[in-house]
């Protein structure tokens, strides 16, 4: 397993390309599908935009619920998700990660981030080092027994993908859906996202 500081600084990392992400997500896409089944977009920012403080919440001994969904205005979801994840920041970076939990976290971030580009059509160029972050935490803590309703059956891709694909694929996602199509540019090793 990664040292804390290491899964803080991935993250770090997460977080902020999750901000940029909500950023750019608009009110046509609302009701769009998601990669995640059965969460539409909105359901998916709702979710998201509460990640920090349920982490948070997580990493002080706590039991967050993670079926409450508060509606979030869309103009205010890219704020609303900064002040969270710089709470979750400094809260972790005085203490040892969560209690280990700052992997995990990059790890859920990380998926989102490929689940809402992929949903709304962003191009956006997601970090493949947090990809391999996350990728490592979850072939570590995920197995088919732990999986639940959060993530789905592993996809079988090939080990030669770029790692967002890879993280897709473990974590239940089709990774050649939403957009990719036979478009040579579909993901590259820089995590770019297409649009569809």
């Amino acid at each position: 397993m990664a040292r804390a500081d290491d899964q803080v600084a991935a993250l770090a990392a997460a977080l902020d390309q999750m901000a940029i992400i909500l950023a750019g997500v608009r009110e046509e896409h609302r009701q769009l599908p998601t990669p995640c089944e059965e969460w539409d977009v909105d359901a998916l920012v709702a979710h998201v935009v509460a990640g920090p403080r349920n982490f948070a919440l997580m990493g002080g001994g706590g039991t967050p619920d993670w079926d409450t969904r508060q509606e979030v205005p869309l103009q205010e979801a890219a704020t609303r998700f900064r002040t969270g994840a710089e709470e979750l920041r400094e809260t972790w970076q005085q203490g040892d990660g969560g209690n280990g939990l700052a992997g995990f976290a990059a790890a859920e971030f990380a998926v989102h981030a490929w689940d809402l580009a992929r949903a709304t059509g962003q191009s956006v160029q997601l970090d493949p080092a947090v990809a391999q972050a996350a990728l490592a935490v979850m072939q570590e803590s995920l197995t088919e027994e732990n999986r639940g309703d959060a993530f789905g059956a592993e996809v079988p891709v090939s080990q030669n993908e770029p790692a967002y694909m890879r993280l897709a694929a473990f974590a239940g996602r089709d990774p050649h859906r939403y957009g990719v199509g036979e478009a040579s540019s579909a993901d590259s090793d820089e995590g770019d996202v297409p649009t569809p």
